[in-house]
């Protein structure tokens, strides 16, 4: 008998993010985890090393992130990024603006879904 054709598997085309509801979940990339909430706050850790804590919201197609607690980025620094992805899968952030060193290097790689907060 002649074998099957493999079955395709579906693919999904990243797309653009906007809106604070697509972000709002438990997210992961190596050791490092970030949540954000509905209420517009966010968690960034890495277990054992620090964590940071602020706001943020989305002005257009562009995500504005401000480390309220000043453990990682001066007060003031707000970072913008474009975000795409597939919601509940994974997500790219890609730097527009940011003078935090360190959000830059905590935010880059894909980001994949863990759980809803």
């Amino acid at each position: 008998p002649t074998p099957l054709p493999p079955t395709p598997v579906p693919t999904v085309t990243p797309i653009a993010w906007t809106t604070a509801e697509d972000l709002v979940s438990v997210w992961k990339n190596g050791d490092r985890r970030q949540t954000f909430t509905e209420r517009g706050t966010f968690l960034s850790s890495v277990p054992g090393e620090f964590g940071c804590a602020g706001r943020f919201w989305f002005e257009g197609n562009r995500l504005h992130t401000e480390d309220t607690t000043d453990k990682c980025c001066s007060a003031g620094w707000i970072g913008i990024y474009e975000v795409q992805g597939v919601p509940q899968d994974y997500f790219i952030f890609t730097l527009v603006s940011d003078q935090c060193v360190e959000r830059k290097k905590f935010f880059r790689g894909t980001w994949e879904w863990v759980a809803s907060p």
